[in-house]
């Protein structure tokens, strides 16, 4: 497989990737890579061991800087804590070559428009890997909702509940990682807004309780500028290598959900009693959707399924939650200035 970028009258044919952080996403993130055919061909981290096990794995070179990575490659994909992510991004978009930085955008506003601002200054493509929209059955809840399905959406609620992360110790800094609020809710404040629209304000509480089985706990509950409302909860404090993950919306036509344990998939029942006829979306690996997506519109030129001012509406959410979180009151979420 050969990806084509155009810039003016130059074709240049894109084969070649560059990886920052080799932590267990960019093993997995290298394994997509090969399974698109597309050559893994730099790799670097700050633990000179786990880059060369990466690069030993792949075929690939294990670099000893992001400049040597940059030099190497035609596509940059950052897959480091979210408080690395401006440093190798920056320094990509600066050098020309298209980025895929995984979610957050960053961990901080200041950097996150840094990004943003630089991408549209030297137009070079920048795509924020939001996976939830890939999974199929989450973006045919979406698709369902934007056709009218189940009329016009009001209300909303949705949940990401899994145990604490033990493969990086930086999750438990939440100067790193942001927490539940920056790390798992996150998705869900993105998948929010897709289906319902922007949000005008939020009001957050958390729990945490130390121990031998630690665990965080954030309920939000969000007012959308439609008038919709909508609530959300995220936790680390499922016991060891649990996870399920929900969303219901409801129409004044009516309810469509999804649930990780159920049977079903997709559920649907209409107020007036119809039946509910669509098919269930095929089974397809997210991660693999989503790096082929994000290749295809540096091939084209297509806006991708996540825009970069999505992942800043998506950040802004979660730092607004967790200001709320910290001074008990709600945020009143402001426009995005880019």
């Amino acid at each position: 497989m050969r990806y084509i970028l155009q810039i003016g009258e130059e074709t240049i044919y894109m084969t070649r990737i560059g990886i920052i952080g080799a932590g267990s996403l960019g093993r997995y993130h290298a394994l997509c890579w090969r399974a698109l055919g597309v050559e893994v061909a730099a790799v670097y981290d700050v633990v000179p061991e786990a880059a060369q096990r990466m690069a030993a794995a792949t075929g690939a070179t294990a670099c000893d800087s992001i400049v040597d990575v940059i030099g190497r490659v035609d596509v940059l994909d950052v897959i480091t804590p979210p408080l690395a992510h401006h440093e190798a991004t920056i320094a990509g978009l600066r050098e020309g070559k298209p980025v895929i930085c995984e979610k957050p955008i960053a961990r901080n506003m200041e950097h996150a428009l840094d990004m943003a601002r630089t991408a549209k200054a030297t137009g070079v493509p920048l795509f924020i890997a939001h996976v939830v929209r890939f999974w199929p059955q989450f973006a045919h809840i979406h698709d369902q909702i934007a056709a009218g399905a189940i009329g016009a959406p009001g209300i909303y609620r949705s949940g990401r509940l899994g145990s604490y992360p033990r493969w990086g110790s930086w999750f438990a800094d939440e100067e790193m990682s942001g927490g539940v609020l920056v790390d798992v809710m996150i998705h869900d404040f993105d998948f929010a807004r897709w289906c319902m629209g922007d949000v005008a304000r939020l009001y957050v509480r958390r729990a945490h309780w130390p121990g031998p089985m630690e665990g965080k706990h954030s309920f939000a509950v969000l007012r959308f500028k439609s008038g919709a409302v909508g609530h959300i909860e995220g936790s680390w404090d499922r016991p060891p290598r649990q996870f399920q993950t929900y969303v219901e919306v409801v129409g004044d036509g009516g309810l469509l959900s999804v649930h990780s344990d159920a049977e079903k998939p997709i559920r649907a029942s209409l107020h007036s009693g119809e039946p509910v006829v669509f098919e269930t979306p095929l089974e397809q690996d997210p991660y693999l959707a989503e790096l082929r997506h994000f290749m295809e519109c540096i091939e084209t030129g297509a806006t991708p399924r996540v825009t970069v001012h999505d992942a800043l509406a998506a950040l802004q959410l979660s730092l607004a939650g967790m200001e709320s979180a910290q001074t008990g009151r709600p945020v009143t979420v402001a426009p995005l200035e880019v």
